[in-house]
């Protein structure tokens, strides 16, 4: 759904709150669709609900955008976050909910919904001012009246009063274009050129000065020219003799270079022939040259056994004649052995140590062995008894089953014995009490017995006597006996399986540990032999290298002394080219001092000629720079001179556009107040009950400021009834008069500015004015039919009282109270129907 079919007027329904300004704990109130009033004491919250209602529905209150507060104040100070949320309710039932959230230091979060669906449709706030019909200025001109304009009518000053009432109007932004056009700018910058111009012309010199400058310019010009001239011929010749010079430094260094070399080769071909006066005798080369061949073979047979197989194929390849190529292979082996070595020796550690590991857990394990061994020998005749008992007694559940079978007898037997003994104690007792009493009755049939059945009972107790028990009493004695001994029996099996469980376990444990001993000496005796292999093959590597050092020692001085000679041969030859060279080359040392000697004349001279060549060239931009800011400064004279005879003509423009637009607002001012001021008269008359004053009027009057200014200003007058002379309000009227007049002009603009936000927010509206006048304020609000809904915040309860005489039911009043950091306390008033209890 668009905005554009949402026509009807829109009425607030409820507003939810939470840590915007006075409220840190969440509240919701519901609106009446006529009337709300929010009653409460300074500083209760009123206004906060007020503002938040401006906060929910715009973003932002009018302080804020006025830059008088920042948008962070809104929030509490004991929260992090404010949330307004606002349902309106249009004439035709459809619902709009606007939910604003604010975090501190991020942007404020919007969430609209209509008719219960969020709003996806296109941007959100361009939705809400559309369906609002106005902006937030707007908002705060004809919908939330504040007390501050009101205010600002009542006792300001005529400037602040014409500031206030143009912005009611919607026209301020003429006031602001007006002072934005200011002379005062103009008149200064024209003084400010014509001070700058003044202060140039005392910088420019004189005509004859001038001319001297120039005369004094043009002579260094052709000093200059000559120093040029004379140092461009001392630069060829310079050029000229350094080609030479280098040409004969060339042949210099050449020379230079043969006389040190010369010298150095006789100095070393003195030090060979020295070193080569003790050379190896042939026997010894024929000795090494097979100890060589020896070494190479044990080489390729110990680099094959460690599976080094490109070491061996490239040892191959070498002659046994290259002694050179065989040499630097057979070091390289040494090394490769050395470094196996090294591998071998911590291998030989490393199984050296876990062979004694083997051994001392072997020994462990043996000592176990020996100490279980120990405790199964008692353990074994255990097994014996049980056996024996087994084959005797049976096993346990036959044990208990001669054990069950007994006890069930033993206890048949007792209940035999005890029923004959009480049997012959109730058959005594009838005896005794029939010899007694002379009858009784029988205490099993209940029939009366007497001294007839006397000797009958007596005969029958003679005959129970005469029964032996002895049977019975001798079969309970053997049945006890026998179970005692069963008993005992089984304790001592039941511990005799306890200890064959012992014994099982420890000869499992005996097995194990046999087993643990027989895989740790088979491990112990796998690592010395590996030892032993091991320590071979060290002995082995560590025999060839050191054989093989001992070689290389014997050999290198003879290969040294073979190249110290073959060296010897090269410079004898080289000294022999080094003379002819020298011959061929004809250097003369001489002649090179006398080029070196006339540069070094030239160049004291170009020295100088440069020095003179500078400081004829500072002086010329000196003189360059005197007579080019001359120039400079008249340029700008003429360019200033220019610039003050623009702005003295865009002076004369704008004193005219600035005359014309003060016409303009205040022909503007009387068409808005030729329409304000008939509403406001009609409103006027409804609420102020007084016959003093009949009627208001608000006049547009130019006034002359003090520096000569012509400005336009608002002045309202009061018709007086008494002689019907028109009057100023700012000296004849009390503030509580003022104050119903201002309100009529806000009123008036209410109704003649309409818009679909049928609501109108008046903040503290009538201070200062007495009860009749409040009366008629009230009962001017119930006539009219109004079609908006009014939302009142005050602290004036005969005005609530007042308001709910005249709207009943149709109020809705909410009282506030301090109630520290959680915030307002609101309570909905109970309103009782004056008109319907009447």
């Amino acid at each position: 759904m668009s905005s554009r079919t949402l026509k009807e007027g829109l009425k607030l329904e409820s507003i939810k709150i939470e840590g915007f300004r006075a409220f840190n704990s969440p509240r919701e109130l519901k609106f009446g669709d006529k009337v709300t009033v929010f009653l409460g004491p300074v500083g209760s919250g009123k206004t906060s609900l007020l503002k938040a209602i401006e906060f929910c529905l715009f973003g932002n209150v009018s302080e804020v955008v006025e830059r008088a507060i920042k948008q962070e104040d809104l929030i509490n100070d004991f929260r992090d976050r404010v949330l307004v949320s606002l349902k309106l309710v249009g004439e035709e039932g459809n619902k709009v909910e606007v939910t604003r959230i604010k975090e501190r230091g991020k942007r404020t979060k919007l969430r609209l919904y209509i008719n219960g669906k969020p709003f996806d449709k296109g941007d959100p706030e361009e939705f809400i001012k559309d369906l609002l019909g106005l902006n937030l200025m707007e908002f705060a001109r004809g919908v939330y009246v504040k007390w501050d304009v009101l205010r600002d009518l009542i006792i300001g000053s005529p400037s602040s009063r014409s500031k206030a009432l143009d912005k009611l109007f919607g026209i301020e932004v003429l006031e602001e274009i007006y002072s934005a056009i200011s002379l005062k700018t103009i008149e200064r910058k024209l003084k400010e050129k014509e001070d700058e111009v003044n202060m140039l012309l005392k910088q420019v010199l004189p005509d004859d000065k001038i001319g001297d400058l120039k005369l004094e310019r043009d002579e260094a010009i052709k000093k200059i020219e000559n120093i040029k001239t004379r140092l461009s011929e001392i630069h060829s010749e310079i050029e000229s003799l350094s080609k030479k010079l280098v040409e004969m430094q060339a042949l210099q260094d050449k020379y230079n270079q043969l006389i040190q070399e010369r010298a150095f080769l006789q100095a070393r071909e003195e030090s060979l022939s020295k070193s080569l006066q003790s050379i190896p005798s042939p026997g010894d080369i024929i000795e090494i040259s097979y100890l060589l061949r020896e070494l190479k073979k044990e080489a390729i047979k110990l680099l094959s056994a460690l599976i080094v197989g490109r070491e061996v194929e490239s040892l191959k390849k070498i002659p046994e004649t290259d002694v050179r190529k065989l040499i630097p292979a057979l070091k390289n082996t040494v090394k490769i052995l050395e470094t196996r070595l090294e591998d071998l020796e911590k291998e030989i550690t490393k199984i050296s140590n876990e062979v004694i590991t083997y051994q001392n857990i072997l020994r462990r394990i043996h000592e176990n062995i020996g100490s279980l061994t120990e405790r199964l020998e008692p353990l074994r005749t255990y097994r014996d008894e049980l056996f024996f008992l087994n084959e005797k007694y049976g096993s346990l559940r036959e044990i208990d089953n001669s054990l069950h079978e007994m006890k069930l007898e033993l206890s048949e037997l007792q209940v035999l014995r005890r029923e004959k003994r009480e049997a012959l104690n109730l058959l005594k007792a009838t005896i005794r009490k029939i010899r007694e009493k002379g009858e009784t009755r029988c205490p099993i049939c209940g029939r009366v017995l007497n001294t007839q059945h006397l000797k009958e009972l007596e005969t029958l107790l003679d005959n129970l006597l005469k029964e032996k028990g002895d049977i019975l009493i001798k079969r309970v004695s053997e049945l006890e006996s026998r179970i005692n001994e069963l008993q005992k029996i089984r304790d001592r099996i039941v511990f005799l399986e306890e200890k064959i469980g012992d014994l099982s376990g420890l000869e499992h444990e005996l097995k194990e540990l046999k087993e643990e001993a027989k895989r740790i000496g088979n491990l112990a005796t796998r690592g010395e032999e590996l030892l032993k292999e091991l320590q071979t093959k060290r002995n082995q590597i560590s025999s060839f290298t050191k054989k093989a050092r001992r070689i290389m020692e014997r050999i290198e001085p003879l290969l040294a002394a073979q190249d110290r000679k073959k060296e010897l041969e090269n410079i004898r030859k080289r000294l022999k080219e080094v003379e002819a060279e020298l011959e061929e080359l004809g250097y003369n040392p001489r002649l090179i001092d006398e080029v070196r000697n006339r540069l070094s004349e030239l160049r004291v001279e170009m020295a100088s000629l440069n020095t003179a060549k500078k400081y004829i060239e500072r002086r010329l931009n000196e003189l360059e720079t005197i007579l080019a800011r001359h120039e400079k400064i008249l340029g700008i004279v003429d360019s200033e001179e220019k610039r003050i005879r623009t702005y003295k003509q865009l002076y004369e423009k704008m004193r005219l556009v600035r005359y014309s637009f003060r016409a303009i607002q205040s022909e503007l001012r009387k068409r808005v107040l030729q329409r304000v001021v008939k509403k406001a008269n009609e409103i006027f008359k409804q609420i102020y009950v007084y016959p003093d004053y009949a009627e208001i009027n608000v006049k547009v009057v130019r006034r002359v400021s003090e520096e000569g200014a012509i400005r336009s200003i608002y002045e309202i007058f009061v018709k007086r009834s008494v002689d019907e002379s028109w009057v100023p309000m700012d000296t004849r009227l009390s503030d509580g008069q003022k104050t119903i007049i201002a309100f009529s002009m806000i009123l008036s603009l209410r109704e003649l500015s309409p818009c679909r936000l049928k609501v109108l927010l008046l903040d503290e509206p009538l201070l200062n004015v007495d009860e009749e006048c409040r009366k008629a304020w009230v009962n001017m609000l119930g006539k009219s039919n109004m079609n908006f809904q009014l939302i009142v915040s005050t602290q004036d309860r005969r005005l609530v009282e007042e308001l709910i005489k005249e709207y009943g039911s149709d109020i809705v009043v909410y009282e506030l109270k301090h109630n520290g950091i959680e915030g307002p306390i609101v309570v909905q008033r109970k309103i009782v129907d004056s008109n319907n209890s009447r």
